[in-house]
């Protein structure tokens, strides 16, 4: 997960320094970050397996839960939904510079104001737990 979250993260300074590269073009720039949207991610990534020998075996569940999280909640946005608000508000005479939308984006925003240690560790808790004992351990 860590070179998916780094290539958000790089896609989001590429997207600022262009927007004030193009600025004196008259050219805007928009980042789109979709919150719980339904796409085929999941559905290519959820038979998703490590070598068995990966040190991060014990924690695939939480992978698998991360990669699920915005696609099977039952309040996740549809893509063509999704795709409806980004076109919109492209196509305004000032389309915003940053839009954040699908279900729970609230949470997104919230997480934006937490000191970054304190959502660094929720995210930890939330998805690094290692797997269960089996019974038979």
């Amino acid at each position: 997960m860590g070179a998916y979250e780094a290539s958000k993260a790089a896609v989001k300074v590429m997207t600022e320094v262009l927007s004030l590269e193009c600025k004196p073009l008259n050219i805007n720039v928009m980042l789109v970050v979709p919150a719980a949207v339904t796409t085929k991610i999941y559905k290519n990534f959820k038979d998703f397996q490590l070598p068995p020998d990966s040190l991060y075996t014990q924690f695939l569940h939480n992978i698998r839960e991360r990669t699920a999280h915005g696609q099977v909640q039952k309040k996740s946005m549809s893509a063509d939904e999704y795709a409806g608000i980004v076109i919109e508000k492209a196509v305004r005479r000032r389309p915003p510079y940053y839009v954040l939308a699908g279900e729970n984006s609230w949470l997104y925003w919230f997480l934006l104001w937490l000191p970054r240690r304190w959502m660094l560790n929720i995210l930890w808790k939330k998805f690094s737990r290692p797997a269960p004992k089996s019974k038979c351990e």
